[in-house]
């Protein structure tokens, strides 16, 4: 029997195995539980239809590298119902070092026939929903417009976020059925952020949407830019701009909203979807 999008959902709640394909790895955050996490989210593909999930938690740097995983991965992994998460894509992961690597979706094309059947939405749209409901809709995918990219120094980690770090510097083990701790060096906050305004698709969009840019690659860039000795927020704008927005490309953003409930009206841009135009009309002249 086909399951219902509600359906889906509560069965992942009561707990069973299912594959996603990742399209969102944050850069990895200060915990005072787990040390440090990385947002992991995607499209669910099975059991059940397909479906925005977001897991939690992944103390990514203290993986194995057997169960370590890439955007563009179909993961299979346990979930169930998250201790203080009521948002309706969250679930928690029931045992990090179990997850398992199906297989890596490189081409484009793919990538583009499991990602373009989701609904779009609007950045408008998600923000209404979460200011008559803190609990609405918290991922989705939507189609930018007249896009700049805005680049600041860091002001660094927040004083609880550095206490988080200070906590964990000489612990031997998480709190994550016996995960060991990775003697990694602290986390370092990198010295740019990087924020993305534009229109939504959204009839009547003021145009004034300006949201910062959470992906763990965004990190990536300027730590291997250090590392070349070159200049750093040329590198950014670079990826995140010129290649991203390159005329034969069509962009669509990912954004998540924060975990805290005060500020569920706040969505990040959480990972760029930037395919090649051609295969998006093949795979769309094929889907639709």
């Amino acid at each position: 029997m086909d399951e219902t999008l509600e359906d889906a959902r509560a069965r992942d709640r009561l707990g069973r195995e299912i594959e996603v394909l990742i399209l969102v790895k944050t850069t990895p955050n200060p915990s005072a539980t787990y040390e440090d996490t990385v947002c992991v989210a995607g499209l669910a593909l099975a059991p059940g239809p397909l479906r925005w999930v977001r897991l939690y938690p992944v103390p990514f740097r203290h993986l194995h590298k057997s169960t370590r995983f890439t955007k563009y991965a179909v993961i299979r992994t346990g979930v169930a119902a998250p201790r203080t998460d009521p948002r309706a894509e969250s679930l928690r992961v029931a045992d990090a070092s179990r997850i398992t690597v199906v297989r890596q979706v490189d081409r484009w094309k793919e990538r583009c026939d499991l990602v373009l059947p989701v609904e779009e939405t609007t950045a408008c749209a998600l923000n209404a929903g979460t200011r008559a409901d803190p609990n609405a809709t918290s991922l989705g995918i939507v189609r930018p417009h007249n896009v700049t990219i805005d680049i600041q120094p860091s002001t660094g980690w927040s004083p609880s976020q550095q206490r988080a770090i200070d906590k964990w510097r000489n612990q031997d083990t998480l709190p994550l059925n016996g995960l060991a701790h990775n003697a990694a060096p602290p986390l370092e906050h990198p010295p740019l952020d990087a924020w993305y305004k534009y229109a939504c698709a959204e009839p009547g969009c003021p145009g004034r949407h300006r949201q910062g840019i959470s992906d763990w690659e965004l990190t990536a860039v300027q730590r291997r830019a250090r590392a070349d000795g070159v200049d750093v927020e040329q590198r950014v704008r670079e990826r995140f701009y010129d290649v991203m927005f390159r005329p034969d490309r069509q962009q669509r953003f990912i954004l998540g909203n924060n975990a805290r409930a005060s500020k569920r009206g706040s969505f990040s841009v959480l990972s760029v979807f930037w395919p090649p135009a051609k295969d998006v009309s093949d795979s769309l002249n094929v889907l639709f």
